[in-house]
């Protein structure tokens, strides 16, 4: 039998087991697919083998028949501490599994991946977004000397999401309706807001003068003005003119 069989055989018993009452052993060979080999002994391996890789199994006597279980407090596994980077290490290997694509434990996979990816602070998103691009990568013989003194912090502090530039001074009003959810958003490390008593929000930035932060600007529609710089309102103003004539 191919080892992905053997386990996928295995991720089914698992789900079953995860039920609070547990299954009888004919319970496990029964909600085993049509597809596959439904004998007892084989169960009994695969439960000796769950065992051995680390799941507590324990069993419970009861009305003549033996159940299996995980033990109490497993199933819910605590919140585990991931670093962000082992977080988008988690996210990055999405692609090498996809010849999963169409198995019962790919749905699995994507609901453990899509928790990672929730986890992770906005700037992690858009991170992974342009990682994601890359298709290939090659060694060469160019070795790449780090700068005496390079501080990465220093480097990207006025990126907004990865385009650099010059910093500038941004000040943006919002709409009472954009202000109710974008003043609970961390946008870059250097806003600064002000709820005004009419319920609209004052934002200040220094960022990168890049077209990514027209973009990002733009994204809010009407819902937002540029107050200053006044090159940045008219460079947002000449784009969304070049959206409406396109």
């Amino acid at each position: 039998m191919p080892r992905n069989d053997q386990v996928t055989r295995q991720w089914y018993l698992l789900r079953k087991l995860e039920s609070s009452r547990g299954a009888a052993l004919q319970e496990l060979v029964s909600s085993l697919p049509d597809d596959f080999p439904k004998n007892s002994r084989t169960i009994r391996r695969d439960l000796e083998a769950l065992e051995r890789a680390g799941f507590p199994l324990v069993t419970e006597h009861s009305d003549g028949q033996t159940r299996w279980k995980l033990m109490e407090g497993f199933r819910n596994i605590p919140a585990l501490g991931f670093s962000p980077t082992e977080l988008m290490s988690l996210i990055f290997s999405r692609n090498l599994l996809k010849p999963l694509a169409g198995t019962e434990i790919q749905s699995s996979l994507d609901s453990a991946l899509n928790k990672a990816a929730a986890a992770l602070p906005p700037q992690g998103h858009d991170y992974v977004r342009q990682m994601e691009r890359i298709r290939s990568i090659a060694i060469t013989d160019h070795p790449y000397q780090m700068p005496l003194g390079f501080n990465v912090e220093e480097y990207v502090q006025d990126v907004l999401m990865v385009m650099r530039g010059r910093p500038v001074e941004v000040e943006l009003l919002f709409s009472k309706s954009a202000a109710a959810w974008a003043r609970d958003k961390v946008w870059h490390q250097s806003q600064q807001t002000n709820l005004l008593k009419d319920g609209r929000m004052k934002m200040t930035i220094r960022a990168a003068d890049t077209d990514e932060l027209v973009g990002w600007i733009l994204s809010f529609g009407s819902q937002v003005r540029v107050v200053r710089p006044d090159a940045l309102r008219r460079k947002v103003k000449e784009e969304a003119g070049k959206i409406f004539r396109s």
